[in-house]
C-alpha cells in the first residue's frame, strides 16, 4: 500500500507510533513543498488510543516567510481520523509580521483573512492536492492570539 493511499485510509486497526510518525512527515514534506518554504514544527502529539472512534497526530507550526521583516505564518498541522468514516488533513494559519498578527492590511486598513485553512484533498486515485480556504473569524476563537507570545503561550 502506498503511503498516501495508507494516509487516506480510516478502517485501519491500529498504527504504530513510528507509522503514524512517518505519516505526519509525509504530510509536513507535502506541506512545506506546497508553500514553497520550510515547516518548522513544535512538539508533535499523538493520540491513538486503542479501540477509540478518533486518532490523530499534530503539532503547532511556524513557517517564516520574510525574515527581513519576520513575516511568518503560525498555526497547526493535523491528521484527523474518524474510524470507518474519514480523514481529514489541515493546516490552520495565522500571519505574523514583528510578532504582532495581522488583521487589517497595513496600507488599506481593510480586513485581511483572519486565519487560512489549508486542506489536503485527494481524488479516486489517491493523489493529493492542497487547497486554501481563506476564512473569517466569525466565532472571534482566533481574536486571542494577537501577538506570537499570546501563541506560544497557549501552544506551549
Amino acid at each position: 500500500m502506498s503511503s498516501f493511499h495508507e494516509l487516506w485510509d480510516c478502517s485501519f486497526r491500529e498504527r504504530s507510533p513510528e507509522r503514524w510518525h512517518s505519516l505526519f512527515e509525509l504530510v509536513k514534506d507535502s506541506f512545506s513543498s506546497f508553500v514553497e518554504h520550510n515547516v518548522i514544527l513544535g512538539e508533535v502529539d499523538l493520540d491513538d488510543e486503542v479501540g477509540a472512534r478518533h486518532s490523530g497526530i499534530g503539532a503547532s507550526v511556524e513557517i517564516p516567510l520574510v525574515t527581513s521583516i519576520d513575516l511568518r505564518l503560525v498555526g497547526s498541522l493535523g491528521i484527523s481520523v474518524n474510524r470507518r468514516e474519514a480523514v481529514s488533513v489541515r493546516a490552520l494559519l495565522l500571519l505574523f509580521c514583528n510578532d504582532q498578527r495581522l488583521a487589517i492590511h497595513p496600507s488599506t486598513r481593510s480586513p485581511i483573512h483572519d486565519w487560512y485553512c489549508i486542506n489536503l484533498d485527494r481524488n479516486d486515485e489517491f493523489m493529493t492536492s492542497w487547497k486554501v480556504k481563506e476564512c473569517m473569524d466569525e466565532s472571534g476563537e482566533w481574536e486571542i492570539y494577537k501577538t506570537l507570545k499570546d501563541w506560544r503561550t497557549v501552544v506551549g
